[in-house]
């Protein structure tokens, strides 16, 4: 059984898609790099949210207020003291 869902896993990892581009590509693809001005008015549909940069304050609590309540943020900037 384990085998199985390991494959699985695999398999899905080397499906996934990532674009850089504009909004119109963010509902095609897997993984999103946007820029904090993107940030600002992407509609989130994430379950995980990687912050790399210092976000203002109302960038930030704009995001986090849009996450679905399930999401996790992982911030590699500091955001959050």
């Amino acid at each position: 059984m384990k085998i199985a869902a390991l494959t699985q896993l695999l398999t899905r990892m080397q499906t996934l898609r990532f674009s850089a581009a504009s909004t119109d590509e963010w509902r095609q693809v897997d993984v999103s790099v946007i820029s904090p001005e993107g940030a600002a008015v992407v509609a989130l549909r994430c379950e995980t949210l990687y912050l790399t940069v210092h976000l203002a304050d109302s960038v930030l609590n704009s995001l986090t207020e849009r996450l679905p309540c399930h999401a996790v943020v992982v911030d590699l900037a500091g955001n959050f003291p």
